[in-house]
């Protein structure tokens, strides 16, 4: 059909004109076509040292360095016992924001309980979330180091809060291992069995 519609439409025939990237990449492409076929053998060497070095390279897959930068702010969720009710866990909202904010270097704290507004996430009314914004590293004692000391500093603040789980992160980097993942921490143990009890036992 197609051949057919362009000869209605294009009575005149076109002229043909090459493309100067079509050029540009033959100049590039036949001296090296012409040279590869001159020498297989050293062609095929350099193949088998690819292939080589890209199974070396398979025990590394997954693994990659990506320095941890500071975003500003800290994404922390706390995992209240599972039986809390609703109006238990909204105390515990005000005492936590206060703990955190005696951390010298927070800023300013925004909670949320339960699952979000636009319901994406089936979490219950255990699941408490903090965004916690820092002051600029400027204003920071000189004691405190990077964002594992202000984590660190957040932990001491916060046990005098027992029986809840706390995973910190950061927003962005939250976001990125959680949309790669579906997991809410960077590592992540899974456990399957058929015996809830022998799994609960190792996973404490």
């Amino acid at each position: 059909l197609v051949p057919v519609l362009a000869s209605f439409l294009w009575r005149k025939n076109p002229k043909h004109r090459e493309s100067p990237v079509l050029k540009v990449a033959q100049h590039v492409y036949a001296p090296t076509l012409r040279w590869s076929l001159d020498n297989p053998r050293k062609v095929l060497a350099f193949s088998l040292g690819a292939l080589v070095l890209a199974v070396l390279a398979v025990p590394k897959l997954g693994s990659e360095f990506l320095p941890e930068l500071n975003e500003g702010a800290l994404y922390a969720t706390f995992t209240l016992p599972s039986n809390i009710s609703l109006n238990e866990a909204r105390t515990l909202v005000p005492r936590i924001s206060r703990l955190f904010q005696r951390v010298p270097v927070v800023d300013e704290v925004v909670s949320q309980l339960g699952r979000p507004e636009d319901g994406t996430d089936a979490t219950m009314t255990n699941n408490l979330e903090f965004f916690v914004k820092l002051k600029h590293p400027s204003e920071w004692p000189a004691s405190v180091g990077g964002i594992g000391g202000v984590i660190a500093l957040c932990q001491q603040s916060l046990a005098e809060v027992p029986g809840v789980e706390i995973n910190f992160s950061q927003p962005i980097r939250d976001n990125v291992n959680e949309n790669i993942s579906g997991q809410f921490g960077q590592v992540a143990l899974k456990l399957y069995g058929h015996d809830l009890k022998v799994l609960q036992e190792l996973a404490e």
